[in-house]
């Protein structure tokens, strides 16, 4: 994904405020990311990041991944398309 791509999707007026935040969060950290950490981090409801995280995949600059957690379960994990993600399990998060 190109930085233009990425900026548009970032800056699109029609998307909420905490979805913006969400993907400028999710752009400047290293993934991958539950839902849970970045509501905690950015001090919003676990149910509106979760709803940002879905407009973000459906306009293609987040993909959802499964990972297993610290106790073997399969736990849904973002990655935030064209950020510095480097390679890293939840195990290490």
């Amino acid at each position: 994904m190109d930085a233009r791509t990425i900026l548009n999707a970032v800056t699109d007026r029609d998307l909420p405020s905490s979805t913006r935040l969400v993907a400028v969060c999710g752009l400047l950290s290293t993934g991958p990311h539950t839902s849970t950490s970045l509501a905690d981090t950015l001090g919003l409801s676990r149910r509106t990041t979760a709803e940002a995280l879905a407009r973000l995949e459906r306009r293609g600059l987040v993909v959802r991944r499964y990972e297993m957690d610290y106790r073997d379960i399969p736990r849904p994990a973002w990655l935030f398309i064209g950020a510095a993600n480097r390679p890293m399990t939840l195990r290490e998060s």
